[in-house]
């Protein structure tokens, strides 16, 4: 750091070199925060939590027995204590008079473009979209069987869906202006535990099921997914077929050297060269009465073949005379020729004495290109599963163009969205997923590490090498839901202690005093030890 510092003085590097170097040291040292904390208000454990996109300053927590809480980050209610209280309290229970069980909030979100509304989700099959003002519910959807996960999209300018995953086997989208769910999107062969709008796409979105599939969705076509994600396929085997496979266009054209090559397309364009001095055949029109004869099952002859006589008779139909031969063709029957007794019908070619090579536009081309399949084209999904047990959680990356999956096998996935591959990153350490919440996985505000619950601790690991960086530990019990501040950099966790617990980049005197502080513990260690031995134990 302090290179950085006189090399920026020196004017040897930019600001954003020593800005970049101070938000990775910030990050690579979160600690508990020792200035601010959380009032306890929730007497249950906490599953689902969020920060406002539109202010980036107001929390949203729900925990288990339906309480709802909301915090404003940039003030300190109490500043003696340096606590955090909510200012706004709500709960589900209260919606529920007859049966109060599962009315705890399995999902949350606020609303992406103002902190006028959020929407919240029950175990019992109830999505709410409060009103923050009036704190009270204007619209609610009543699905059937549970449901553990709700999305709405950031970029949306053309719809206001909310995106239903549950323990039904598909997506349910609710609109907010109508209040009736208008689609269903089916394709899981189980329950589906997650789903996620995509970045930047508004009509685009992901999902994760019980069945261990990712698949991707267009809600303007009906019908299938569009593709699911292989584990087992690599960017190096896409390299490998986009090699083998034939740089050849898809439309193949007949060759001037060849005249019997067969058109690939009725519509295909024909090439014709005044300067070739190899005889080929002319263009000839098909008779106008006669719609249903393609224009490529003519033949076609050259200006440089001689003429013969011919006393042919002409018909009304208006056919241009060619020099290899004046046979007319009508729409019914062939009148009587002297010169060539060639009929001709609407649906076959005429037959030309000087040249007799006919093309059928039926005929394939034996020449075809191999289409090169993309993620966003349909593919088959027999044995294409992305985890080995239940997908869990999902989650985009800054750049939209990776997606994070963790599923129940004890593994992460970083997928890539423009090959839809995996990039076979290995998060080494990865326990078993015990997080009650589809939003358990954050990335930090440079999107390079990535948090991951573990029990009641917190996985720390770089993103794009999978390394692990280090355990935060505080919780008493399982951590559910984290969630980091977009603006700033602070992470905050829930757990089932009922406890939120604030994590900030530790001061630089707050290590030194550590250091210094484990320094003397281990001295202290080394000096019974030495004591113990002189005395012969």
């Amino acid at each position: 750091m302090l290179s950085c510092i006189f090399q920026r003085q020196l004017g040897l590097q930019s600001p954003s070199v020593l800005r970049n170097a101070e938000t990775t040291r910030s990050l690579y040292s979160l600690s508990v925060s020792k200035s601010k904390c959380f009032a306890p208000e929730h007497t249950s454990a906490i599953l689902a939590m969020d920060i406002d996109v539109a202010d980036q300053r107001y929390l949203l927590s729900g925990s288990s027995d339906g309480s709802l809480n909301i915090f404003d980050l940039d003030n300190v209610l109490v500043p003696q204590r340096h606590k955090f209280q909510p200012v706004v309290s709500l709960n589900h229970s209260s919606l529920f008079q007859r049966n109060s069980t599962g009315v705890g909030v399995s999902s949350l979100q606020w609303y992406p473009h103002d902190t006028g509304l959020f929407v919240t989700s029950a175990f019992v099959g109830c999505v709410y979209v409060w009103d923050t003002n009036e704190e009270e519910v204007i619209r609610t959807f009543e699905l059937e069987g549970k449901i553990y996960s709700i999305s709405l999209s950031h970029c949306a300018t053309h719809q206001s869906l909310i995106a239903v995953a549950g323990e039904d086997p598909h997506i349910t989208l609710c609109d907010l202006k109508t209040g009736h769910s208008i689609w269903k999107l089916s394709g899981h062969q189980g329950s589906v535990c997650t789903v996620k709008w995509y970045p930047n796409m508004e009509w685009l979105l992901v999902s994760g099921g019980a069945d261990g599939t990712i698949r991707l969705w267009d809600i303007r076509k009906p019908g299938p997914c569009l593709t699911t994600f292989d584990r087992f396929s690599h960017a190096k085997d896409k390299e490998l077929q986009e090699k083998k496979s034939p740089k050849t266009p898809t439309r193949v054209r007949s060759s001037l050297s060849s005249p019997s090559a067969p058109l690939s397309s009725p519509l295909a364009p024909i090439p014709f060269s005044l300067s070739s001095p190899s005889p080929s055949p002319t263009r000839t029109r098909a008779p106008l009465s006669s719609p249903s004869t393609p224009l490529s099952s003519f033949p076609l002859s050259s200006p440089s073949t001689p003429t013969r006589a011919s006393s042919t008779n002409s018909t009304p139909t208006r056919t241009p005379t060619t020099r290899a031969s004046s046979t007319t063709s009508t729409p019914t029957r062939a009148p009587a020729s002297r010169a060539s007794s060639t009929t001709s019908t609407p649906t076959r070619a005429p037959m030309s004495r000087a040249s007799s090579t006919t093309s059928t536009p039926t005929r394939a081309s034996s020449t075809t290109s191999t289409p090169i399949r993309t993620p966003f084209s349909p593919r088959s999904t027999v044995n294409s599963k992305a985890h080995e047990g239940k997908v869990t959680s999902l989650l985009f990356t800054h750049d939209s163009r990776s997606l994070i999956s963790h599923g129940s096998d004890k593994k992460i996935r970083l997928w890539n969205l423009d090959r839809g591959t995996n990039e076979l990153v290995n998060f080494s350490g990865i326990q078993h997923h015990t997080a009650k919440s589809s939003n358990s996985l954050s990335l930090s505000s440079n999107g390079a590490l990535l948090y991951c619950p573990s029990h009641e601790n917190i996985d720390v690991y770089e993103v794009r090498s999978g390394n692990h960086i280090t355990t935060l530990r505080a919780h008493f019990d399982n951590v559910n839901s984290t969630v980091f501040a977009p603006s700033g950099l602070e992470l905050f966790s829930g757990a089932s202690d009922s406890q939120i617990t604030l994590w900030e980049p530790s001061r630089v005197e707050d290590v030194v005093e550590e250091n210094v502080a484990n320094e003397a513990r281990e001295e202290d260690e080394e000096d019974r030890w030495s004591i113990s031995e002189e005395e012969g134990w």
